[in-house]
């Protein structure tokens, strides 16, 4: 008689079942941390500052990834994309912009961002369905 096979039960097996979870991949991460420590060891070694404040592009670069090719399922959004360039506008403080005086600047983008969500998912819908995506 043969014994039953376990299976593992946990975040990315539901026992037996895999979910599909998109999130970096092993060759984007690596170039992600690559990219990282090369920039604080030329900040801690050189005269060179403030290296930490392009770090949002990183997010910048997954949104923009995620809009372009969504994940199965999931509709098109600008949201990240916004809330990332928020990001980048804080840390390099600019137009003088920080992150404690760039909140509004936070809910306007949320709200710009879901506004083009519904209006590029309201142009979507209103295309014969020969033309779907």
């Amino acid at each position: 008689m043969r014994a039953a096979a376990w299976t593992a039960c946990g975040p990315l097996r539901v026992c037996g079942m895999s979910a599909s979870i998109r999130g970096v991949g092993p060759v984007t991460g690596g170039v992600m941390l690559t990219i990282t420590g090369l920039a604080f060891a030329i900040e801690r070694f050189t005269s060179i500052e403030g290296v930490w404040r392009w770090l949002p592009l990183f997010v910048i670069y997954l949104a923009v990834r995620d809009f372009r090719n969504p994940p199965s399922g999931a509709a098109r959004t600008t949201v990240p994309l916004l809330v990332g360039i928020w990001l980048l506008i804080s840390a390099t403080e600019f137009f003088g912009f920080t992150f404690l005086n760039s909140w509004p600047v936070l809910i306007v983008f949320v709200g710009l961002g879901l506004a083009i969500d519904g209006l590029m998912e309201g142009a979507r819908s209103e295309r014969p369905m020969s033309q779907r995506d």
